[in-house]
């Protein structure tokens, strides 16, 4: 039979609140910057198209309806009530509600996305419910969450970073002193909080 090892031990917590230093408005308005793309995006890109959608087999009317509307784009609306088999789309020239990136089919969106500029049409491409020609009608842009309304984030975020740094590099001093004074007075100036540890095994 055996016994674990055991150890007793003093742990101390510290808090984000007790290394805290000044924040600038330039430090905020940097990460603020720099971090938006990822963290801040209130509204994506948004499109809006139209639809013909033929069947899968009608690729002759597809092609048909693409020559036409090379020739002469504004009759997109006109040949969606025509012909698009999206009856609910048809009925209002195949428009569709804005949408974003990933809201469609991979195929779909591509495509959708590709179109630079209102009034340009996609070639034929092919999804699961058929052959279909695009439209681009509008583009709205990304739009980003205010400063104003994400500060308080932005400063969280920044005084977490400055304590784990600040944290690590004095945690290190302190341990390599090897001083129970320069531990004491390190405690004392951070406030941090005593938690004793009784007989923890390994596995505790």
């Amino acid at each position: 039979y055996s016994e674990p090892e055991k150890r007793s031990a003093t742990v101390w917590e510290f808090t984000p609140a007790t290394f805290a230093s000044a924040l600038t408005d330039k430090q905020i308005e940097s990460y603020y910057e720099k971090h938006k793309e990822a963290a801040f995006v209130q509204d994506p890109v948004k499109i809006q198209v139209r639809r013909i959608l033929v069947g899968a087999e009608d690729r002759a009317t597809a092609q048909t309806l693409k020559a036409a509307l090379d020739v002469d784009p504004t009759l997109f609306a006109k040949k969606a009530q025509e012909h698009s088999l999206d009856k609910a789309s048809a009925a209002n020239g195949g428009l569709l509600q804005p949408f974003a990136r990933g809201t469609h089919e991979s195929a779909f969106d591509k495509a959708a996305f590709l179109l630079n500029a209102p009034g340009a049409i996609s070639d034929i491409i092919t999804t699961k419910d058929g052959l279909e020609i695009l439209q681009l009608v509008k583009r709205s842009s990304k739009t980003y969450k205010p400063l104003t309304a994400v500060r308080t984030e932005i400063i969280d975020a920044l005084s977490l970073k400055h304590f784990n740094d600040a944290f690590e590099l004095e945690g290190k001093r302190i341990a390599r002193q090897n001083d129970k004074n320069a531990l004491e007075a390190f405690v004392a100036q951070h406030h941090g909080v005593m938690i004793p540890y009784k007989n923890v095994t390994r596995e505790s």
